[in-house]
């Protein structure tokens, strides 16, 4: 579970937003940072679980032009620490 956010700004000033889903109960300390998606406005604040839709993809052609395709770039973070998702330890107990 998580409480959703936005990051602010986007990646290296760009103006397009992110989502940011902070970790709650056994995934306290976790942060999840996704650039170039906005949160669903009505979810900003709420928790989330697993499966919900938290997002949209935005239009990237807004800061960069036609020249590069919709994509989203993800971040987590441990107690406020950058890890490499595919090192670090995340308990998925109950993941289908």
């Amino acid at each position: 579970t998580g409480k959703v956010g936005t990051t602010g700004t986007g990646l290296k000033g760009a103006t397009l937003p992110g989502t940011r889903i902070t970790g709650t109960g056994e995934y306290k300390g976790y942060m999840v940072l996704m650039f170039y998606v906005k949160p669903e406005k009505d979810l900003i604040g709420k928790i989330v679980q697993r499966g919900d839709k938290v997002a949209v993809q935005q239009d990237m052609s807004v800061d960069y032009g036609d020249h590069i395709t919709d994509h989203v770039h993800l971040a987590l973070k441990v107690n406020n620490k950058k890890v490499n998702p595919s090192k670090e330890y995340i308990p998925y107990e109950n993941i289908a």
